[in-house]
């Protein structure tokens, strides 16, 4: 459908950097980047779906805020998605579902091209600068990751227990509690995000890029705690 992401860093109008021959293959790396992000974060019961549902809650919340406008067909998305969170959590002794590499992928490939959708070609489209922030943890829990790995000399596509929510899920021992607690780092950079927009692109942008140091230090932080508690990574 010719969906591609043509631009990045349109900053208050004063700068873009356009892709020109490149929109193609940037956008392949991009959509692979995000695929591998979501894929990072199905660790759990229940993460990688309550994730998606808060990043379409957040494009239902960006397009209601600045058009007025309810985008029905996203909700439709997020009934299935509440329903699955029944099965995957075993809620009323429904059978135990999982999503699998499948289903992470799938949802990965889905809000890829609507996030470049909603942010290049819809008549009703949101700023790419602000609708970032809604992506916040799945980027920064995979950048990071990648990272400590690279620092530790650890293989980065190898499965381990480094990841956020294991490091959580040892200390909680509840995979709800868990879910509550990165959902609310979610909403908190997605605050963050929506009110620096406010003031402007260069502001959200640089408050975005200082938001992920300040993820990731925090993160080395609980791990070496988690370490010297002699847990196994």
């Amino acid at each position: 459908f010719n969906l591609e992401i043509t631009y990045i860093f349109n900053l208050d109008e004063l700068f873009t950097l356009e892709l020109g021959g490149f929109s193609l293959i940037f956008t392949i790396f991009s959509v692979a980047f995000l695929i591998n992000a979501f894929n990072y974060s199905d660790g759990i019961d229940g993460l990688l779906t309550t994730q998606t549902i808060f990043i379409l809650l957040s494009l239902v919340f960006f397009q209601f805020y600045y058009y007025k406008s309810l985008n029905v067909d996203l909700v439709y998305l997020i009934i299935p998605l509440s329903l699955f969170l029944l099965f995957n959590f075993k809620f009323y002794k429904f059978p135990k579902l999982f999503l699998g590499n499948g289903g992470s992928t799938m949802l990965g490939f889905i809000i890829s091209f609507l996030f470049i959708y909603f942010g290049y070609y819809a008549d009703l489209n949101i700023d790419p600068e602000l609708l970032i922030w809604g992506l916040s943890f799945i980027v920064f829990e995979f950048l990071s990751t990648n990272l400590s790995r690279l620092s530790r000399n650890n293989l980065l596509f190898k499965p381990g227990n480094d990841h956020i929510h294991f490091i959580l899920l040892k200390k909680f021992k509840s995979a709800l509690i868990v879910n509550l607690i990165i959902l609310s780092i979610s909403l908190f950079f997605l605050i963050i995000g929506f009110f620096s927009f406010l003031f402007g692109d260069v502001l959200s942008l640089v408050i975005f890029i200082f938001s992920f140091f300040v993820y990731f230090f925090y993160r080395e932080r609980l791990l070496k705690i988690s370490k010297k508690n002699k847990l196994n990574f």
